[in-house]
């Protein structure tokens, strides 16, 4: 139950819950899944309740010419806050003129199902639902790379009780590299193809 309060209070940022019910059904959690359902429409109530009935009729109204200017054409959001957001995958294949990557959402989707309904350890099951969840949103900024701490530290766990392989603390310092630089290059995103 408290982890079905503890999703249903991510829902405030509901790009990334896209995964989070296919894996409870995978894994039979309904009491989570129901929980946490419960907790996001109590909140989109208590937010009804105290902005009124403007603010989701402005979500709604604003939510195609979003989608349409942000994630088909690839615009960016504001020339203020450039240098702190980063594309995500989709972003990044509508920007090079890729098609519309359902199938990579698809193939995560799939492959996160069949992990959660396979008798792999919890911990390596809960660091690719982070990973996956970063792999399908829509967007993503600098900060939100922050959730990338939750399949280090599932990982550096395992290292620590059943020993590290030869590959695995090389790769962690890499990939703790490429996240400290990251911020400091500068790049300019792909304009989309006409």
């Amino acid at each position: 139950m408290l982890s079905g309060i503890c999703l249903g209070l991510l829902s405030y940022k509901p790009q990334y819950g896209l995964l989070f019910p296919l894996v409870l059904i995978a894994a039979s959690q309904w009491q989570v899944f129901f929980t946490a359902a419960a907790v996001a429409a109590a909140m989109a109530a208590a937010s009804w309740l105290a902005f009124g009935s403007e603010s989701w009729q402005a979500f709604v109204h604003w939510l195609p010419m979003f989608s349409q200017a942000f994630l088909t054409e690839a615009a960016p959001i504001g020339a203020r806050c450039k240098h702190l957001r980063i594309g995500a995958v989709l972003r990044r294949q509508r920007a090079a003129g890729v098609g519309f990557p359902v199938d990579h959402d698809a193939s995560v989707a799939v492959a996160l199902v069949l992990l959660w309904r396979s008798r792999i350890r919890y911990s390596l099951k809960a660091a690719a639902l982070a990973v996956g969840t970063l792999l399908v949103t829509p967007y993503l900024f600098l900060y939100d790379l922050l959730v990338l701490a939750i399949p280090v530290a599932f990982v550096v766990r395992l290292g620590l009780s059943d020993g590290f392989r030869r590959y695995e603390l090389p790769a962690l310092g890499l990939i703790a590299f490429l996240l400290m630089f990251y911020p400091l290059l500068r790049h300019r995103p792909a304009l989309p193809r006409r």
